[in-house]
């Protein structure tokens, strides 16, 4: 005799989480007869995630700290609040007044040369490998995540003030 096929109470939960959305993935939480062992799985996949974040930020740190430095000064959001001398010597602790100052002048220059990259049109107009490289070759420790929130930064303010050609803001 040929097995019979086990047969689903609720089809409709595969596709719904097939389709990548926070809500239709809770969605089908609620609906799923599995729901304890789905909820196990996407808390451990949120808890998983948020400890790789905090690991690679501490192997940025180590790598290179002036290039994380970077990222944290250009931090936006709730920390913008935090003044960012008093934000970077939080981060770095054993760094001395001196080498803090050295870096904020460093990191104004970054900001300059983000707006030039931006009048540029960003890396939508002129590539992100190209965008990189300008940036590389001026900061040689720029390199990871400070050297990422350079090209976003240039790129969002290319946008924003309509220096891409395909820029989609309202205002142009």
């Amino acid at each position: 005799m040929g097995r019979i096929p086990i047969k689903l109470k609720n089809k409709s939960w595969p596709p719904l989480l097939g389709c990548g959305t926070l809500v239709t993935g809770l969605l089908a939480l609620t609906i799923s007869s599995w729901s304890h062992t789905w909820a196990f799985i996407f808390a451990a996949s949120v808890i998983a995630i948020v400890l790789l974040a905090y690991i690679h930020g501490q192997i940025a740190r180590a790598r290179c700290p002036k290039d994380y430095g970077f990222h944290v000064y250009a931090e936006f959001g709730p920390e913008c609040r935090i003044p960012r001398i008093e934000h970077i010597k939080e981060i770095f602790p054993k760094l001395s007044d001196d080498s803090v100052a050295e870096w904020i002048a460093d990191f104004k220059q970054i900001d300059d040369l983000i707006w030039r990259v931006a009048t540029c049109g960003g890396a939508s107009e002129l590539g992100r490998t190209k965008v990189a490289d300008v940036f590389s070759q001026q900061f040689i420790w720029l390199s990871g995540v400070g050297l990422n929130t350079a090209i976003s930064r240039s790129d969002y303010f290319a946008w924003h003030e309509g220096y891409d050609k395909a820029s989609t803001h309202p205002r142009h």
